[in-house]
Formats: C-alpha cells, structure tokens, sequence
C-alpha cells in the first residue's frame, strides 16, 4: 500500500459540490449576490408609521438542506481522519496493526487530555496517533481547540471544533436550519424630535407574508414627508438560510459557513504534505482542491449600500442646516 492524498482529496472536492448544492439551490443568492426582495407596506391605521412584510418566496426545503449540510460536515471530518490514516501507511505501509487502524483518526480535543495524576498528557499517550512520529503528532497538537494562544491558527482550531461538534449533532440528533432576514435592512435617519423607531424581525424564522419590519414615529415635518415616502417605497430586505444550532451559540449563515470550515481544513492538512514529499511521495499523489473563493459580489454590495447611506445621511444634514438658517433669519420655526 502507497501512501497518497488521493482520498484526502476526493473528500475535500464532494463537501465542495455540497457548498455549490447549497449555493446553487438557494433563493435568496444570485451570481453571489443576495437578492433583495421588495417589502409589502401597510400603513399604520394612525398614520403614524408602517409595518412591512414579505411578499411570497420561495419556501425552504429546511430538511434536504440539514441532509446536505450534515454530508458536508461528514466529508470535511473523513478528510481529516484519512490523512492521518495515510501518515499511518507512511510508517507501516500494508503491515498497519489492527489497533492502529481501528483507532487512527485526527482528534480534536477541547479541553487538554490529562494524566492520572492531573498532569497534561503527551501526544505519545493519544491512542489515535500515538504511534505516528513525533513531529507528526506535534503538528497535530498545533490545532488542537485546546490551545488558548491567539495566533495564527485561531482560526483553524475553532473550526475544527465547531467541524466536530455540529458532526456529532448531525449524526446523533439533526442540525435546524431556517432563512432568516439579514442584519442590512436600512432605516431612515430622523431628527430626534420626530420619535423615528424601527424594529426589524431579524432574528425569527420567515415564511412569505411575515412581517420583517416596522417604523414608527410621533410626526414629519412637511419638508420630510417626500424623502419618507421616497425610502417606504424603497425598502427592501434580503434573506440567507443560516444554521440555527443551540450548541454552536449563535446563528450561521450556511453559505458562508460551509466556504469558511472547508477553506479552513484545507488550510489544516496542507502542511502535513511535506511529510509525504520526504517520504518520496510524488506529486502526482498529494493534489489538493483550491480554497472556494469568497463571495465578492456581496463584499461589493455591501460598500454600495454603505455609500448610499451616507449620501442620505449627508442630503439630510444639508437640509437640516440649511433649514436652520432660514429659521434664524426669520426668528421662528419654519421648514422649507
């Protein structure tokens, strides 16, 4: 038996095709952007606000979703433990005891693993590598969520505990995932004296129909009312699919979540294929898939509503002021 990264690979390409499943299958993306659904606005019968609610989408098959995500989460968790099988058959090759290969598999521990007598317990001890090198089992530990240093595998050690943690959910309960309003609903910026209040539902599962913003206010002076108008008949909100798993501690947006854990393993068995070129692997045998490239469309998307914003907010305050100095010269309240 040759050692190779073949499997590694062909693990790491399947939870791909389940980023692009998910990608692809979603409504609420298009071309990496998310798409902005336009709001159904109802009036407040006072006249002193508006509710705004989703018109129909396209509902959310939430239990093929959770089916994909959890074969994503299985094919992540496989690469890891076939690479440590593979250092394994660079030491024994087919003469691999039985013990070492019922037990091979890469750990991820969170809390530090402890001798009898309190003491951390060296990776030599860790039944499923402890017969690989000591350099291997050194670059393991490197990842271990265990460690507390802030460096530059912080990252890497969260996702592979959140990898492990949402594994063992899928496998032993199910992982919930529901669409959400995201957190880029835009709301107008009043003086105070005008009492503006907006309350947008962003953290319950939506349906068509589901009301995902209210405004309120105590009045409008009339030089506002066209610009009020003007963004009630621009209001919009975008959805994502996110993981709403208690154990993890918050919600995750799917799309984003499943680029990041597959990006982050790659990051993590990558350095481990020096090991293969000096055990006189050949290239042809350690191809790994590239990193999945991030959404750069809603990067963009994101500036341009930031601009937009800003402009509002300058348009206003040239309004306000230039209104203020007509009241100064007038000597009483008066709004253009």
């Amino acid at each position: 038996m040759e050692p190779t990264l073949r499997g590694v690979e062909r693990k790491l390409h399947r939870a791909y095709e389940h980023h692009a499943t998910l990608r692809d299958e979603s409504p609420s993306i298009l071309n990496g952007n998310r798409v902005r659904h336009r709001t159904v606005v109802q009036p407040h019968p006072d006249g002193h606000g508006y509710n705004f609610n989703l018109p129909p989408v396209e509902p959310l098959d939430s239990d093929r979703w959770s089916l994909v995500l959890g074969d994503f989460l299985f094919n992540l968790r496989a690469a890891l433990d076939q690479l440590i099988y593979q250092l394994h058959v660079i030491k024994f090759g087919d003469a691999i005891p039985e013990e070492v290969e019922k037990l091979s598999a890469f750990p991820v521990r969170r809390k530090q693993p402890l001798n009898s007598d309190r003491t951390p317990q060296p990776t030599e001890k860790w039944g499923s590598i402890r017969e690989l090198p000591a350099s291997q089992r050194a670059m393991v530990e490197r990842f271990q969520p265990y460690i507390g240093r802030n460096d530059s595998l912080v990252s890497r050690r969260a996702a592979l505990l959140m990898i492990d943690t949402l594994n063992n959910v899928d496998k032993h309960r199910r992982l919930h995932v529901v669409r959400h309003v995201v957190g880029d609903v835009t709301a107008p910026v009043f003086p105070k004296a005008f009492g503006f209040t907006a309350k947008p539902q962003l953290a319950t599962a939506v349906e068509g129909g589901a009301k995902v913003d209210a405004w309120r206010y105590k009045r409008v002076d009339r030089y506002m009312r066209d610009e009020v108008a003007r963004q009630v008949y621009m209001h919009s909100v975008a959805l994502e699919e996110v993981l709403d798993e208690p154990l993890v501690g918050r919600t995750f947006p799917v799309f984003e979540l499943t680029r990041k854990l597959h990006n982050e393993v790659l990051s993590v068995i990558t350095p481990f294929r020096t090991f293969f070129r000096q055990a006189g692997v050949s290239q042809d045998e350690l191809g790994l898939p590239k990193p999945i490239p991030s959404a750069y469309g809603w990067l963009a998307q994101v500036k341009a509503e930031r601009r937009w914003e800003a402009e509002m907010e300058d348009r206003l305050g040239r309004r306000l002021r230039e209104s203020e100095r007509y009241e100064l010269r007038n000597g009483r309240r008066w709004y253009l």
